[in-house]
């Protein structure tokens, strides 16, 4: 079984210099990092819903069934779960964006579980996704155009 931490940072203001950060563990040992710097001007919920558009899109390089997403952002999880309203007209496309992955895997017989976590209460893959999106920030660690690509959208909806 795959489980994803997923965490998006902005430093040191909200909205603010954005990045995102992706903790992978496959049978609890950790085995993969992703993390990247979105922008300066951007909110921590546009940063949560990117990491887990980048987790999602990673996903489709492995062949596990079982996957559980665990976030500590209660906005994203409740909306992507369906819980929740798409308030914010600029979160939208993130939103279908990500509905629109989840979807394809489950086409595909892979089962993704979406989970809330507590921030900050020291659950290791909580705490290594925090890191790398907070070190994405002062690092500026540059992510891949395709991300960009969507920041942009974002930008251009808002």
């Amino acid at each position: 079984m795959i489980e994803i931490f997923t965490d998006g940072s902005t430093r040191p203001t909200n909205p603010g210099p954005s990045g995102y950060g992706i903790a992978w563990y496959q049978d609890g040992d950790p085995f993969m990092e992703q993390s990247g710097f979105l922008g300066n001007d951007l909110t921590n919920n546009i940063a949560e819903y990117v990491a887990l558009i980048v987790a999602l899109k990673s996903l489709h390089e492995f062949q596990d069934t079982n996957v559980i997403i665990r976030s500590d952002s209660m906005l994203v999880v409740k909306q992507v779960s369906g819980l929740w309203r798409v308030k914010q007209p600029h979160l939208r496309g993130l939103y279908e964006e990500a509905i629109k992955l989840r979807t394809a895997h489950q086409k595909v017989d892979r089962y993704i579980t979406l989970k809330h976590v507590k921030a900050h209460v020291g659950i290791a893959g909580n705490e290594r996704a925090d890191y790398l999106a907070s070190k994405a920030v002062l690092n500026r660690t540059l992510c891949s155009k395709w991300i960009l690509d969507l920041v942009s959208e974002v930008r251009e909806a808002a």
